[in-house]
């Protein structure tokens, strides 16, 4: 998941709007002018009493008396003066101040205070408020155990974010009991509000098949809308769609147009496949250049694919200069999450490119290799056992190699095991 701030501004902003138009009839005589503690106190008594147009008149005195003000500070002291006098919508605009303007966990903190006493007092709204920051951990850590109750009673009332949190919770089995079943009901409604998150997360549901059966079909239209609105994530999945022809049919001029606009949000998936393309110019010719730089920015968000494949271009001087001593140390940095990285660094020690030839040193890298998966290093490691490059010849143990090679489907190894006699 990521960013949470744009749905709660829509939310904000209609509030804020409402206000403002109940205010506007007012600003004319009230703009500078603060209300008396008096006239407060009478309308906070007429509301508690059950006068829905004392609280209006209060909204209108309250944001008018906040329009004058100046600055920050002054429109929070007004917060609290009114606050002072038992307003608890102020306590949530105050909550709603600082949490807008939030620049360190403090703030966070104070937000989530004033936030918390409105609620207790009688204000509801606050209630997303909590459970998002909760939720999100602004005040240092995630506590799903307390966000659960707001984010469930604000979903009821009808708020996308909170109901999208509410179906993440319900869909990994935070604090609830696991049900994909519910996780989809609560998706469904936040999506409905056009919740990118919530299009996106329903639509990787139907993509993977996270309720038992894939679903292309309803994958797509919801994963296209959460990417038109700028998700990253639903952005690398549209490429995959189009590239994989499903739900959509196959494309590759679309799947690398998709792929540009993940990779340029951010999403380090699609700036390894978008660098990939070019590698290969699969929609486009190929370009080694912009394959390199894709590949930088992958891998620089720790995507060990990436690195390997820009040590592979730096190997060979491919939109990057030649320089195999980088290339080195990105595949050994790889190697870590990659076998074909330690596969690379075999072959590099075992011939002696750009380095003195270490015989062991390859041994070791194709061990690594091997014991990775890769049929390659497989084979390779067999003819170093069989010859003794390295270590002592060992036939057994090369014949268990190409066995492995040849079950991986390397035609080398089964013709190494006719022509080596076993």
């Amino acid at each position: 998941m990521k960013s949470i701030v744009l749905p709660f501004f829509k939310v904000f902003f209609l509030r804020s709007f409402s206000i403002l138009v109940l205010s506007v009839s007012f600003l004319s005589s009230q703009f500078a002018i603060a209300a008396s503690e008096s006239e407060i106190t009478r309308l906070l008594a007429k509301e508690k009493a059950g006068s829905v147009s004392a609280r209006i008149q209060l909204m209108r005195l309250y944001s008018a008396e906040k329009f004058g003000a100046e600055s920050l500070e002054e429109r929070r002291n007004i917060s609290l003066k009114y606050i002072n006098l038992g307003d608890s919508y102020a306590e949530y605009d105050l909550g709603l101040s600082y949490f807008l303007n939030a620049k360190t966990v403090e703030d966070y903190k104070t937000s989530l205070e004033w936030f918390e006493k409105s609620f207790a007092h009688g204000t509801k709204m606050s209630s997303e408020y909590i459970g998002m920051i909760y939720f999100r951990g602004f005040t240092g850590e995630k506590n799903y155990v307390k966000a659960h109750p707001h984010l469930k009673m604000s979903a009821e009332n009808g708020d996308s974010f909170s109901q999208h949190a509410l179906g993440y919770l319900y869909q990994n089995g935070k604090v609830v009991d696991k049900s994909i079943d519910t996780a989809i009901v609560w998706y469904e409604k936040s999506a409905a509000q056009d919740n990118e998150d919530a299009q996106r997360d329903l639509a990787v549901i139907y993509f993977l098949g996270g309720y038992g059966k894939q679903n292309f079909q309803k994958s797509f239209p919801l994963m296209l809308a959460s990417a038109n609105q700028g998700d990253s994530l639903a952005s690398f999945y549209m490429g995959l769609m189009y590239r994989q022809g499903k739900g959509v049919a196959k494309n590759d001029i679309e799947a690398l147009n998709w792929y540009q606009k993940g990779a340029e949000r951010g999403n380090n998936d699609a700036q390894y496949n978008l660098a990939y393309f070019f590698s290969k110019g699969i929609g486009t010719d190929v370009d080694h250049e912009r394959a390199a730089f894709w590949y930088v920015k992958s891998a620089k968000q720790g995507d060990t694919r990436a690195l390997n494949n820009l040590a592979e271009a730096m190997r060979y001087g491919r939109g990057v200069e030649t320089d195999i001593i980088r290339a080195i140390h990105n595949y050994k940095l790889a190697s870590r999450t990659q076998p074909l990285a330690a596969y690379n660094l075999g072959q590099i020690y075992r011939s002696g490119e750009g380095v003195p030839k270490n015989s062991t040193e390859a041994l070791s890298w194709m061990e690594a290799s091997a014991e990775g998966g890769v049929s390659d290093a497989q084979y390779d490691l067999a003819m170093m056992l069989f010859y003794g490059e390295g270590i002592n010849a060992d036939k057994a143990k090369a014949k268990k190699w190409l066995m492995t090679a040849k079950r991986l489907g390397n035609n080398k190894a089964a013709e190494a095991l006719g022509t080596l006699g076993f």
